[in-house]
């Protein structure tokens, strides 16, 4: 209930079904947290119980979306920056980053203003 209030779209999120299959650790977790004056390990349990919830729900990662996300924000923060900082930040070859750029172009999130040493990288609102 308490996720609910602070954000609508959490109050679906089967929480006490992961308390509740996890119940021995849940009054362990209080236990402690009353022995020590500090909220520290019920939060742990709480927040481990959310993943809990959530996991099932959650969209495998699409590896190249990944990359094209990271490229765009590192270009959005870094407008300057070069092909080869973008590979680099990216942990891929030039010629991977080259691609990457090239895709983005091409799909119109992504744009390079001025001349290839001293132009600017412009990412488009349909990119992030």
């Amino acid at each position: 209930m308490l996720l609910s209030r602070w954000r609508s779209e959490l109050a679906w999120l089967p929480v006490e079904s992961a308390i509740r299959r996890r119940q021995a650790d849940y009054y362990e977790a209080l236990a402690r947290s009353g022995a020590t004056g500090s909220c520290e390990s019920f939060v742990e349990f709480m927040l481990e119980a959310i993943r809990e919830s959530i996991l099932p729900y959650a969209k495998p990662s699409n590896p190249q979306e990944v990359v094209r996300t990271r490229a765009l924000a590192f270009l959005s923060d870094n407008p300057r920056s070069t092909v080869a900082h973008l590979a680099q930040h990216l942990g891929c070859s030039k010629r991977s980053a080259e691609r990457t750029v090239a895709q983005l172009k091409e799909e119109g999130a992504l744009e390079r203003q001025g001349s290839p040493r001293s132009g600017v990288w412009v990412v488009r609102a349909t990119g992030l």
